[in-house]
């Protein structure tokens, strides 16, 4: 997986999708093709990385083998 540099304020972005080319987000909107397709357009010859912005911030809490357990428990 590409590790991106983006240095962007993404909460105007929350629950929408964004292309970026670049390390630039170049469109965004709550449609993922139409957005990767306004992007591809506008880059043919560029890779193109789309990415879901979550809605609410989110966590990740300790290890898969802590989340089995915790999930065997509850069972």
């Amino acid at each position: 997986m590409q590790k991106l540099k983006i240095n962007v304020d993404f909460a105007r972005y929350k629950g929408k999708y964004v292309a970026i080319v670049d390390d630039n987000i170049v469109a965004s909107g709550d449609n993922a093709e139409k957005v990767l397709d306004q992007a591809r357009s506008k880059y043919p010859k560029k890779e193109v990385v789309l990415r879901k912005i979550p809605e609410e911030e989110t966590m990740i809490f300790g290890t898969l083998q802590s989340r089995i357990c915790q999930l065997a428990s509850q069972a």
